[in-house]
């Protein structure tokens, strides 16, 4: 299987595309949907683990809206020249990013436990990051946009690179 290779700055183009887009105002509205889905996939790029699995990368999903079924249409591609596989169900903590959905409220032990496994958690709603979350969506004047909780990330021994906080708005607490 030949990997397509795209410069980094195609990456943060369409990354920094996202983040202009409008939203339709109904919560996991389609383009909304794939605004979150792009922005989870893309999220892969920006962010060191210390320890990537060789086989592949893992997501796991949490949700069952609409986002949830775009990523899983991510298992025929590759991330950081790894297979991606998505999984519904079985222990997160063998993933190494977790979304959770709108409908999917993240209890603050379980947050906790991924954290210490060193997995990326992407939340739904204002506050996820704040309440544990390591990365959460919230919308601001019709637009889709990151809040990122850079002690959560910390404790997961995630590197977040300085272009996604350069994006992001940064929130504490909750945090392991």
């Amino acid at each position: 299987m030949q990997v397509q290779r795209y410069p980094m700055r195609s990456w943060l183009a369409a990354f920094l595309l996202a983040l202009a887009a409008p939203v339709c105002g109904a919560a996991d509205s389609p383009m909304e949907a794939k605004i979150k889905a792009a922005y989870i996939f893309h999220l892969i790029n920006f962010v060191e683990w210390p320890n990537l699995p060789e086989e592949n990368f893992r997501i796991c999903v949490r949700s069952a809206g609409r986002v949830g079924e775009l990523l899983d249409e991510l298992s025929n591609r590759t991330a950081r020249g790894r297979p991606i596989q998505v999984a519904r169900d079985g222990d997160p903590t063998q993933c190494q990013m977790i979304y959770f959905g709108n409908r999917e409220q993240a209890p603050a032990e379980l947050l906790a436990r991924l954290g210490k496994a060193g997995v990326l958690s992407v939340g739904d709603g204002e506050g996820f990051a704040g309440r544990g979350g390591i990365v959460g969506f919230y919308t601001d004047a019709g637009k889709i946009k990151l809040e990122v909780n850079q002690e959560a990330s910390r404790a997961a021994h995630l590197r977040l690179s300085s272009k996604l906080l350069e994006l992001a708005r940064s929130v504490s607490g909750g945090s392991p």
